[in-house]
């Protein structure tokens, strides 16, 4: 469908960034977070396995309902999980595509620490953070306070009748999420490299480490 052609380009478009092609993920081992619909855009790389976690029961629950077909049985392996509490299995994967999901982590540190033993000696990860110093994510901050009395549910409903699909999710991923942490690229790179990884690829300004008042001239993520 429409969603699932938008995750698999996405994806092409990121891999290609930290020097991935399809052949190179062909029979390997893929880990991703989250609800699943993104997990299904590496199935055009041909993997071994594509490993989905997420901490979300429901999240879990109905992408195991929705997984039809052997062929696709045979190729996920679907478990809840919390990435600050258990623990992942070691040596395991060749790519790690975590997009947008350490931020919402109760111990963002914890978590990586627990990503970064399960890779892969040579294997990769894909690392995208919300960033401090951004005038996208002041205002976010802003709106967190906001609506903390508003209804949950009354405030989704309207923002659906009213505005598209990627608009809502945006907001709503902002707004009600429980945890949302910021830190500076600098912190990012300075605990990677801590912990014996090398940043070969990299986009959205992530060099300028220095700069620490970035406001409406940096972009939000990186």
């Amino acid at each position: 469908n429409a969603n699932l052609l938008v995750f698999q380009r996405e994806i092409l478009k990121n891999t290609k960034k930290i020097k991935i092609d399809k052949k190179n993920l062909k029979n390997k081992n893929i880990m991703n977070v989250g609800s699943g619909r993104e997990a299904l855009g590496f199935l055009q790389f041909n993997p071994s396995k594509i490993y989905l976690y997420d901490i979300s029961k429901k999240n879990i629950k109905t992408f195991k309902k929705n997984l039809t077909g052997k062929k696709y049985k045979n190729i996920f392996k679907v478990k809840r999980l919390d990435l600050c509490k258990n623990k992942l299995p070691n040596n395991k994967f060749d790519l790690i595509y975590l997009h947008g999901i350490i931020q919402h982590t109760d111990n963002p540190g914890r978590a990586l620490k627990n990503i970064f033993s399960s890779l892969k000696s040579n294997g990769v990860i894909w690392l995208y953070f919300y960033r401090a110093g951004s005038f996208v994510n002041f205002l976010a901050s802003i709106q967190r306070v906001l609506i903390k009395k508003i209804n949950q549910n009354n405030f989704i409903n309207f923002l659906r009748k009213n505005y598209d699909y990627k608009f809502v999710d945006r907001i709503i991923d902002d707004c009600f999420v429980p945890n949302r942490y910021l830190f500076y690229p600098s912190q990012y790179i300075n605990f990677i490299k801590k912990h014996n990884l090398e940043i070969y690829g990299n986009s959205l300004l992530l060099p300028n480490v220095r700069k620490k008042t970035c406001f409406n001239k940096f972009h939000s993520s990186t």
